[in-house]
């Protein structure tokens, strides 16, 4: 038996001040005056979910509204498979995919979609907190938008979860300073690619992680949402996009398949038993792996001269100034290049001495091709970092109201 439904919301998407449409707002939407916690846990924001079976009366209803895919025999003209396809629209043209696909028990209806981008057009701004609730949205949106009764959002299983941070770093250059300074990072057993002074991907089968400008990209794929803003907004929110870093961490179905009640059964996990928690810990250990100096206790440094002190504080004169050299071919060369001028015992033994230490080689003052940088102090990416931007999905609409008010302010 189906799990208790949840209903087509008959209430149509509101509207803004400036004529986009917002998130649906029928019963199974995320209310906007849900409270927020001070420092925001990650946002959600792409989330893949699996229904449970669909009843033949359900299919019957949902594959007439869906593009129709099938491979045919020629010898016999025997359909050898269909699956059904397409997309609903959600606020601002976002767009949630959907899929009808048979399992081993019957069919599945699959809905893929940004729920931040449902909940405000756009991922620039805001922080859409709180997976278990994003999730019943999503579902909600895609019930409403195909007239459908849907089974209950948590008896949905779960295939992925993007959950990320952004930083406010007060201007385009910072950001590109900051990438300038993660030159020749790594991320154990995986390629690293660099593009320029404007993201790093890490892709891996279980997780990706990947951090980027967002300026650039919002100018290059928000072109449609900045023709539905007034011109002060749009201008607002790409300034706004200039100076943000974005940090996102996609949680695959083979890390998903290792939470407890999921493990135990060899199953992917239900929405009801993804907890923020366990997001946010994940967020946490793929960054500690890319970016090895959130491991220690201390307060990182990554100035030569701090470099140095810390050193001379923690560990004998004799070590520190060995461990000052390794440091500083590691900020000069890099992990892979500093690996082949060092044993391998030598070399993982050095390097956590460094990180126990509280020393950073990544984003230093050392001098390279393009002269000496200025490193950002303090900048590991942690949730109450002052740099965060903790703003809710409530007040990044708020920001935008206000830029759209400023033009008829300034007539």
């Amino acid at each position: 038996m189906n799990a208790p439904a949840v209903p087509p919301p008959p209430a149509p998407a509101g509207t803004s001040l400036d004529g986009a449409r917002l998130a649906p707002t029928g019963a199974s939407a995320v209310q906007a005056s849900d409270p927020v916690a001070t420092v925001p846990g990650v946002s959600i924001d792409t989330v893949k979910l699996v229904s449970p079976r669909l009843a033949p009366e359900s299919v019957a209803e949902l594959e007439p509204k869906l593009d129709s895919i099938s491979r045919v025999a020629a010898k016999t003209g025997e359909v050898t498979w269909q699956i059904s396809t397409g997309s609903v629209e959600g606020s601002h043209q976002s767009s949630v995919h959907l899929r009808i696909q048979n399992g081993p028990d019957g069919k599945l209806l699959i809905v893929e979609g940004s729920v931040h981008k449902l909940a405000l057009g756009h991922n620039v701004l805001g922080n859409a907190v709180g997976f278990r609730s994003r999730a019943a949205e999503l579902v909600g949106c895609v019930a409403q938008n195909l007239g459908a009764a849907l089974s209950a959002p948590d008896d949905w299983s779960v295939q992925r979860v993007d959950v990320a941070r952004v930083f406010d770093l007060g201007s385009p250059e910072a950001v590109a300073q900051f990438f300038r300074g993660l030159r020749g990072c790594i991320y154990p057993r995986r390629k690293v690619n660099q593009y320029g002074l404007e993201s790093i991907h890490a892709p891996g089968v279980i997780t990706s992680v990947k951090l980027y400008h967002k300026g650039p990209e919002f100018k290059a794929h928000g072109g449609e949402l900045r023709k539905q803003l007034q011109y002060p907004a749009a201008r607002f929110l790409q300034g706004e996009a200039d100076k943000r870093l974005r940090v996102e961490v996609e949680i695959k179905p083979r890390r998903l398949a290792t939470i407890a009640p999921a493990r135990k059964e060899r199953r992917k996990p239900f929405v009801r038993e993804v907890f923020d928690a366990w997001l946010e810990a994940q967020f946490d250990r793929e960054l500690d792996r890319l970016m090895r100096e959130r491991r220690s206790s201390l307060t990182v440094v990554r100035r030569q001269d701090a470099v140095h002190a810390r050193l001379r504080e923690v560990y004998a004169r004799r070590r520190a100034d060995n461990l000052f050299g390794v440091w500083t071919v590691l900020s000069t060369h890099g992990e892979d290049g500093t690996r082949a001028r060092y044993p391998r015992s030598s070399f993982f033994r050095n390097r956590k001495l460094l990180q126990d230490a509280g020393v950073a080689w990544t984003r230093t003052d050392s001098p390279d091709a393009a002269g000496t940088p200025d490193p950002i102090e303090g900048l590991t990416l942690r949730r109450d970092d002052p740099r965060r931007c903790t703003e809710s999905i409530d007040d990044a609409r708020a920001m935008l109201e206000r830029a759209a008010a400023s033009s008829s302010e300034g007539d």
